[in-house]
């Protein structure tokens, strides 16, 4: 399929949306660097305000240190004046690497790895269900859409809210203890020595996904005309093919 000259003129997006550790960030990187796109993490955006917050209120614990329902106990309720602060002050920039990878600056600094914890993931996850959050965020991925002609969006409303009309949406998933035992593993990588507890994590997930699925704007979800996905059942190597395929099909390569 050929696009027309005013399709020629609009980003392509393409969005992969899904539940926390079903590797999504996997699949949308690695597409990304086959299609020659932009790759944005939406979740890193969420979780460096989360930080900044975290940092603010004077909440640095860490997961394992402390208990998750401790943590959720401390955050309490949000200070919409710290937050707005917050939210005025961060600055973002989405960037090219020379090897065709992407990376997100956050006041002109690569993420650090504290960002990948689960306390500031519990933050993010319930900073998330505000509405100046997610105009922010929302609103940052849509104007760095245009800057480049081809962008693979990860996140939990990519398909729904921020892009509905990308030119193809997947929905990735896969059962509870397989997420967890990922995280599991990505934890470990990031903070060696650090003990994790697997049933601590996979509790965590189950209510960050029904936090994220039940919440008032912007609910995660699979959009209508998204592709579903489970990463479990799945070799990645064939989902990967089946992306670039359909996105083959719809003109976009």
């Amino acid at each position: 399929m050929q696009r027309s000259e005013a399709m020629m003129n609009t980003p392509l997006v393409v969005t992969v949306d899904g539940t926390a550790g079903c590797g999504k960030s996997t699949l949308a990187r690695k597409f990304a660097f086959r299609w020659n796109a932009l790759y944005v993490n939406s979740g890193l955006l969420y979780r460096s305000i989360a930080y900044r917050y975290i940092q603010e209120r004077g909440l640095v614990g860490g997961f394992g240190k402390r208990g998750d329902n401790e943590l959720h106990e401390s955050l309490g309720e949000v200070d919409g004046q710290i937050l707005s602060e917050i939210l005025a002050m961060i600055e973002w920039d989405l960037c090219r690497t020379d090897e065709g990878g992407s990376i997100l600056l956050i006041d002109c600094r690569p993420p650090i790895a504290e960002l990948l914890s689960e306390e500031v993931a519990g933050v993010a996850s319930e900073l998330a269900v505000i509405r100046m959050v997610r105009e922010r965020c929302t609103t940052f991925q849509q104007e760095e859409a245009v800057r480049y002609p081809r962008v693979v969006v990860e996140g939990r409303d990519a398909g729904t809210v921020v892009f509905p009309g990308a030119l193809a949406k997947w929905y990735v998933d896969a059962p509870l203890g397989v997420r967890a035992q990922r995280r599991v593993q990505q934890l470990k990588r990031v903070s060696p020595g650090q003990p994790v507890s697997l049933a601590a994590i996979e509790s965590h997930i189950s209510r960050r996904d029904t936090r994220d699925m039940t919440r008032t704007i912007a609910p995660q979800r699979p959009a209508e005309d998204a592709i579903v996905v489970d990463a479990f059942a799945e070799k990645q190597g064939d989902i990967l093919r089946t992306m670039e395929q359909v996105v083959r099909d719809r003109g976009g390569w």
